[in-house]
């Protein structure tokens, strides 16, 4: 039992883990970190990292929670040392369980953080982001489902999981609740895989759905939609993303220094005079893609100025040359 006038050992999960298996028997670290995720221990304590396990039981042995066991060297292995708990680490670990058990902590995790700094995000990009929670919350919850229908062993074993599965479809609840909230105030958001360019026109043209278009892509499609919003009378904003040490040194090369930088539509297309043109290769919210018929195909066009702003849509068809084609509109 600590001394009264020593300090308090420091508490944490992993602490905890490995004052309990220590006391289930002597146990080496490796075999700590292979029963923690044997067990599926490693869902509440944190063990990503090996070393973190080397370094907790280092604390615990100075704190005289531990104590240092035998040490054995298999063949062709490298040395273990294995532990074993002291009277003291059962008491603070009693003391700790008692403590976790009854009295809510403030454990400052991430997903709450996020959400007291939602407004800073646009309502589709909340959307966007919280129905992605809600696919990896399904997942989640039906691993854990799997994990509990399979399990031969008594509830007491499977306390954890259960906790886990409960607060899962709490939250996957709420979520769902959420983002209707969200939707109710008039956001929708649809996904697109390809077409970035022509949803980006559609942004800048009155009815057609799009209010905003948000994503990451190349440089030279930012470029032909500032063009677009040119002649539209629209507006883009856009930053480089620049997050490998090769893309800093491109832009160095380049003579481009600030890269947190905010481009609007005349910064990526500058110039009087813009002419921009297209033709849709698959569906989109502008055009129909390529169809293709027996003797030719049909496609559609658009081409737009900005001085004067004038739009035109061209439906042409591209015949084969053959003495004997046939047409189809």
């Amino acid at each position: 039992m600590p001394g009264m006038t020593d300090p308090a050992p420091r508490r944490s999960t992993l602490a905890m883990a490995l004052l309990s298996l220590t006391w289930e028997a002597p146990m080496h670290a490796y075999r700590m970190h292979q029963l923690i995720r044997e067990r599926h221990k490693g869902d509440v304590v944190n063990v990503t990292q090996r070393n973190s396990i080397y370094q907790t039981i280092e604390r615990l042995v100075r704190d005289g929670l531990v104590e240092v066991g035998t040490t054995e060297r298999a063949e062709n292995r490298p040395e273990r040392t294995t532990y074993h708990v002291t009277d003291a680490g059962r008491f603070v670990l009693n003391d700790w369980l008692r403590t976790m058990l009854a009295e809510p902590a403030n454990e400052y995790p991430e997903f709450p953080a996020a959400l007291s700094f939602l407004p800073n995000l646009t309502r589709a990009e909340a959307v966007t982001a919280l129905s992605t929670r809600v696919e990896r919350l399904e997942q989640r919850l039906v691993a854990l489902d799997e994990e509990l229908g399979s399990t031969f062993l008594a509830r007491v074993f499977l306390v954890e999981s259960e906790y886990q599965r409960e607060v899962v479809a709490a939250e996957l609840d709420y979520v769902r609740t959420l983002i209707a909230d969200i939707r109710a105030t008039g956001a929708r958001i649809r996904l697109i895989g390809d077409g970035d360019l022509s949803a980006g026109i559609a942004a800048a043209v009155v009815h057609s759905g799009v209010h905003a278009v948000m994503g990451t892509g190349g440089a030279p499609e930012g470029v032909l939609t500032a063009a677009a919003m040119r002649c539209l009378n629209g507006e883009i904003f856009a930053r480089l993303v620049v997050n490998k040490p090769e893309h800093e040194e491109r832009c160095r090369a380049m003579g481009i220094t600030d890269f947190k930088k905010i481009y609007r539509s005349a910064d990526l297309a500058p110039g009087k005079d813009i002419i921009f043109a297209a033709t849709g290769v698959t569906d989109g919210t502008l055009m129909k893609g390529v169809r293709f018929f027996g003797d030719g195909t049909r496609t559609s066009s658009v081409i737009m100025q900005n001085r004067p702003h004038r739009i035109r849509f061209i439906d042409s068809i591209h015949v084969r040359p053959d003495t004997n084609v046939k047409i189809q509109f």
